[in-house]
This record gives C-alpha cells, structure tokens and sequence, in this order.
C-alpha cells in the first residue's frame, strides 16, 4: 500500500471526491455529484462541509509517490485508507473498471501482497459492486452492502475463497453466505 508523505499535492480540477462516494449529512448518493460541488472548482461550503467531507482522505493528494497518471480525475478512481481494514479503490461510476487498466492494475496487485502481510485488503468499488483484488487474481463479489462483512479463507498464503457474509435482519447471529472460489476468478 502506498506510504504516507509529509507534503501535500493540490486537488486543482479534480473533484472526484465530491461524485463518488455517499455524503449522508448532505443526503447525497453515491455517483451523484453533491449539489456543493462547482465541477472543475471545488467545494463551495469547505469551510463548513460535514465531518465525513473533513475526515475523508484522497491517498493521490498525501502520497508524493503517485505520479500525475494517479490524480484521480485522470485515473477515473481514487484511492482511499479511510474504509477500515482496506485500501479502498473508489471507481467513477461511468469507468468501473478503470483500475484494470495499466499503470494501475499491476499497483493494485502488488500492494494487494502488501496489504494482506497487514492483514488488510484492497477493495475496488464500482457503484454498488464490489472486486477484492488479490495477488491470487480478482474475486468478484457482487453487490457487498455496508453491513456485510468481507471474510478471506486461505490454505496456506494461498487465498482460496472470499465470503460475503450478510446478517439476517430480526434475527441475532443467523447470517447469508456467498462464496467466491478462486477457480471462479
């Protein structure tokens, strides 16, 4: 997974952040330009914008490492730590595969390695789908919702599955299952 850098790069013309992901205390969609954003300016409430919008954290921006090919109005996805236990990779909904393309994808696999010595992952979002990437190969999941859970099984280093595990409403400690095996991949 990318290092962290001391100085910091300049959004410029890049708003992705304000299109891709869900703002809630704004009742913003995911996909969905928020109605603060100027498309090619920035923000027009910074000053005030809501704690997800204070606490949200562009990896292009902080890490020196990623060239200009990365900035994420070019790459059509950003990268994003802010997801728990992943590096989450938050694609533009009108490019949802454009992590696969190169430079990026072969970036994606390696740190893929990194991150799972962390006992982390690197998931893409595209909308409401959700690609584990793995040195192994990508394990499509399918539509992930946020109160699934993510479970990886391996024999040895080898990641052999990954389970979606969706609880039961109404119903404490019953739980859906989806797996994905590697020979599906």
């Amino acid at each position: 997974m990318p290092p962290a850098s001391s100085t910091q790069k300049k959004c410029g013309g890049c708003n992705l952040c304000c299109k891709v992901p869900p703002i809630a205390a704004l009742n913003k969609p995911a996909g969905q330009w928020c109605i603060h954003c100027e498309v090619g300016v920035g923000c027009q409430i910074y000053a005030n914008r809501p704690a997800g919008c204070r606490e949200f954290s562009c990896l292009w921006l902080s890490d020196l490492t990623l060239g200009p090919e990365w900035r994420p109005d070019l790459a059509r996805f950003f990268l994003s730590s802010y997801h728990g236990n992943q590096l989450a990779v938050l694609c533009d909904p009108g490019y949802p595969l454009a992590w696969r393309r190169e430079p990026y994808y072969r970036k994606l696999r390696d740190w893929s390695a990194v991150a799972r010595r962390q006992g982390k992952i690197v998931l893409a979002y595209a909308e409401e789908t959700r690609t584990l990437i793995a040195p192994e190969g990508d394990f499509y999941l399918g539509e992930v919702k946020p109160q699934d859970e993510i479970l990886t099984d391996f024999t040895g280093s080898y990641l052999f599955q990954v389970r979606v595990v969706t609880p039961i409403e109404g119903a404490p400690g019953s739980a859906n299952e989806r797996v994905v095996r590697a020979r599906d991949i």
